[in-house]
């Protein structure tokens, strides 16, 4: 007896095949996966070997731009230093001072100096010198261009006088035929040159000289003496014998606002002046009605 199996159905078959297919793919998923890391690693080594190789050819191009640099500029004998020009030296700062500071030598190559560190080494021992600038000018030529500190004021010590500039700062002994204002009144000692004199009433008397060399103020007056005795005024005598106390609101505070207080009591002075107002002595230490005498 003949007995035939039984036939599946389509959906059985297609429910296999789609079970085999899910296997299947299930199957190439996991082997992706288990294939991932093995790439991964690949890229990182190739990476780092692109950097290592990069980073060498780096290191060898400065190397070689250096070396070449170093054989064109310094030992090259076009560019030995033959030439210094000071430009602007003065009576105080002669071109000797400078170059024996500087320390400079012919023949030297003209790269080989720093120039930023010779011009702190200037300004460092040259107190007089309120800038200084330092250029090359190929092929061998250095050029020194000084900016020298002017006197403004003569400061009376014991014996002798300092040279003050604009700013307040100390130049050294002056001649006193250069008839210089004179600050008196100060109790200052020990003063070296290049020191600044912050912090005391001499930066007020400087304050009322720096207005008058700035401003029209100082055609109408002429100040040859300022006494800084007294925190809190000055005591100004005028080229014709006149003495003024002066004082103006925040005269310490070195501010804009203490520097328009001091011109609107120069100006009031000047004023003063200009009507033909004789005068021996006068108070301009009030805000008003300034007495007189």
């Amino acid at each position: 007896m003949w007995f035939k199996a039984p036939k599946k159905s389509k959906r059985n078959l297609r429910r296999g095949r789609r079970q085999t297919a899910t296997r299947s793919s299930i199957l190439q998923v996991k082997t992706r996966r288990s294939a991932a890391p093995s790439l991964n690693w690949r890229r990182i080594f190739l990476i780092s070997t692109m950097t290592a190789i990069l980073g060498s050819s780096v290191v060898a191009m400065w190397l070689a731009v250096h070396a070449l640099g170093h054989a064109v500029f310094r030992e090259n004998q076009l560019f030995a230093l033959r030439t210094i020009n000071v430009v602007r030296p003065s009576h105080d700062v002669s071109k000797t001072n400078i170059l024996d500071i500087l320390r400079l030598r012919i023949g030297d190559s003209i790269f080989q100096i720093n120039l930023n560190q010779a011009r702190r080494v200037v300004l460092d021992e040259t107190p007089r010198l309120k800038d200084i600038e330092i250029s090359r000018r190929l092929p061998d030529l250095l050029q020194v261009l000084t900016v020298e500190r002017v006197p403004m004021a003569s400061l009376k010590m014991d014996g002798f006088m300092l040279g003050l500039d604009a700013e307040g700062y100390v130049l050294g002994p002056v001649d006193a035929d250069r008839r210089l204002p004179l600050i008196t009144g100060h109790n200052l000692v020990g003063l070296r040159p290049g020191a600044r004199l912050d912090g005391t009433p001499v930066m007020q008397a400087l304050e009322v000289l720096n207005v008058c060399a700035d401003t029209p103020l100082g055609q109408e007056l002429r100040v040859t003496r300022i006494d800084v005795r007294k925190g809190d005024m000055l005591n100004l005598l005028l080229e014709e014998g006149a003495e003024v106390a002066l004082a103006w609101h925040e005269m310490r505070a070195h501010t804009d606002v203490s520097l328009k207080n001091l011109k609107l009591k120069l100006t009031r002075l000047a004023a003063i002046r200009q009507q033909g107002r004789s005068f021996s002595n006068l108070d301009m230490t009030f805000d008003n009605n300034y007495p007189a005498r």
